[in-house]
């Protein structure tokens, strides 16, 4: 009995959610049962994988639901959480990023089904389309396009609504608003391009530990 749970836990951890629509230059994956490995354009993204990119790369990626994510170079997410019912369209998802910066567009999960994790914030998606960037120390700008969010401060468990236009920077001071340009709209550029995202209020992101690395690219746009 014991041997069968571990074997159905393990089907579960390779259950594809995803694939990757494309892919600019270097991207990596991590599979939970498996080394890291190149990522290119139409390979499967599994349940508990993680995604990296380097610089000057990016990806998208088109999950089950036809919900889009799109990685912007120096980013790192593990797709945590991933659980889809098409005949009743109901499920959850949780995206984990700990530095970078993605846009998540909603699918067909319900509202409130897709959570974007960050070192300093939770944020729950209702039709959203959502950039998001978080800076080396935590801090996370959040920009929102269309639909809702509910921005919570991990730190100090502040709870933030945020509607199309808004925007608000969660850290370990607080959580401040701001506007993405001076005329409080979002940027209509970022918001044409899905598949290369600018990194707004850009930070330096690059994890220390790939800085140096090289390695072959995927498929160059």
């Amino acid at each position: 009995a014991a041997i069968t749970v571990l074997l159905r836990a393990g089907i579960a951890e390779a259950m594809d959610v995803g694939a990757l629509e494309d892919v600019r230059q270097n991207v990596y994956g991590v599979a939970p049962q498996g080394g890291e490995a190149v990522k290119r354009k139409g390979d499967s993204v599994v349940f508990r994988e993680t995604l990296e990119t380097l610089e000057e790369s990016s990806a998208l990626v088109r999950f089950i639901d036809d919900s889009k994510l799109t990685l912007g170079q120096k980013s790192k997410v593990q797709i945590d959480e991933f659980v889809f019912d098409p005949k009743n369209a109901k499920g959850n998802a949780l995206i984990d990023i700990s530095v970078g910066t993605l846009r998540f567009v909603t699918g067909e999960m319900p509202k409130g089904g897709v959570v974007i994790k960050t070192p300093t914030a939770t944020l729950t998606l209702r039709g959203t389309d959502v950039v998001v960037h978080v800076h080396p120390d935590g801090t996370t700008d959040t920009t929102v396009y269309d639909g809702k969010v509910e921005a919570q401060n991990n730190v100090t468990n502040q709870v933030t609504h945020l509607l199309p236009g808004d925007g608000a920077t969660l850290g370990h001071g607080g959580t401040t608003d701001y506007d993405e340009n001076d005329n409080g709209q979002p940027d209509p550029a970022a918001k044409k391009n899905l598949e290369s995202i600018p990194e707004h209020r850009r930070g330096d992101s690059r994890p220390a530990d790939r800085a140096t690395r090289s390695a072959p690219s995927g498929d160059a746009g």
